[in-house]
């Protein structure tokens, strides 16, 4: 059957839908395909140049975005290169939290000995459960801290936030002492001095 000249405009298209619609959508799943791919390597994400992840802390995505907006116009970074994260409330040995996400456990490891953590709000418990794990924390000593309180204990090396202002932008009503620490993995120390400052000029 070949297109004729009577038909009709709907009758034309029903035509070259029912014998050529699967080239078309060949075509068209080729085509985007390309596009899909000259966007994802001509412009791809950016890493973050700051992650801090909130760890056990009440989950709080208006709190992190502010936080991150805050921070972002104390130290001039672009507010999209900054990641502030609650979503991490881990059950581990000595602290279990009903319901808790397994995944949640295995994406924070993941992340962290991928380096893709600068720095971590956590319990003292979790800051030693992570060493018994392998990992190792920034000497704070390498860092300006100003007159911020020091939290140097077990091989933790880290600032007791819960004794700084910041613990009111937290939104934090337990009475747990919480450190600020820097894992030795992280790659942005520049930014993680910029936020001891940002602690600090508070």
């Amino acid at each position: 059957m070949k297109i004729r000249d009577d038909m009709t405009k709907k009758q034309k298209a029903e035509y070259i839908f029912t014998y050529y619609k699967w080239r078309i959508l060949g075509v068209c799943a080729g085509v985007g395909l390309i596009f899909f791919l000259i966007v994802h390597f001509a412009f791809p994400d950016k890493e973050p140049l700051f992650s801090c992840a909130l760890i056990n802390q009440r989950i709080d995505y208006d709190r992190d975005d502010e936080l991150e907006l805050d921070f972002s116009n104390y130290s001039g970074i672009d507010l999209d290169r900054l990641d502030v994260d609650s979503d991490y409330n881990i059950s581990y040995p000595g602290h279990e939290i009903e319901d808790a996400n397994t995944g949640i456990f295995d994406k924070f490891f993941i992340k962290y000995s991928n380096g893709e953590y600068d720095a971590m709000i956590t319990s003292v418990d979790f800051a030693g459960y992570c060493q018994q794990m392998g990992a190792e924390y920034t000497d704070i000593s390498e860092y300006d801290t100003g007159n911020l309180p020091l939290y140097e204990e077990n091989g933790i090396s880290g600032i007791d936030i819960t004794q700084t202002k910041i613990i009111d932008k937290l939104n934090i009503s337990d009475g747990d002492k919480l450190l600020l620490v820097f894992p030795a993995e992280g790659k942005n120390h520049e930014s993680c001095q910029k936020f001891l400052s940002y602690l600090f000029d508070m």
